[in-house]
């Protein structure tokens, strides 16, 4: 069983809402605590403890030379989906944070696109019982042609806000 902190408690605070207002209401939400997140336009499609769906339109502000979505805004996306779907399992206590990440390059892009991050049981487990650790966060970064441009993987950690040194 999932254990409730506050982002959790956000989200499910929002369930009863219908989806468009939700996911309008959740992107903004999220956009505002994380700037980029915010420019980049995300929206936040669907949230659990062991899912989230994000995605991004090919829009003007983020893309490149060619009208495709820009290499860092689709490594973007990964990464929100990733760690969105960790901090929805670690305690108050603890603070995520993004340890490395690999993007390689497939193809190029078609359109949106839209990042899937998961996490099994045994990774809830660790997450929600500790207060330190770290997991590879599987994520499938597609494109409106249903193909994955890219390939990632993602490395976050989380640790007990008391243990970060002041800086």
């Amino acid at each position: 069983m999932t254990k409730s902190n506050r982002l959790t408690k956000l989200v499910k605070a929002t369930s009863r809402l219908p989806q468009g207002m939700r996911t309008a209401l959740l992107s903004k939400t999220f956009g505002r605590v994380v700037p980029m997140v915010g420019s980049a336009k995300i929206r936040y499609q669907e949230i659990s403890a062991s899912k989230v769906v994000v995605s991004m339109a090919n829009h003007k502000v983020m893309q490149n030379h060619i009208g495709q979505i820009h290499a860092c805004a689709m490594a973007l996306l990964a990464e929100t989906a990733t760690g969105f779907v960790t901090a929805m399992n670690v305690p108050d206590s603890a603070v995520v944070l993004i340890k490395s990440l690999k993007v390689d390059f497939k193809r190029p892009t078609k359109g949106a696109m839209t990042a899937v991050a998961t996490l099994t049981p045994e990774q809830q487990q660790l997450m929600q019982s500790s207060e330190k650790g770290e997991t590879l966060v599987q994520v499938i970064v597609s494109d409106e042609s249903g193909e994955a441009p890219i390939q990632c993987e993602m490395l976050w950690a989380w640790i007990a806000k008391n243990q970060l040194k002041p800086g």
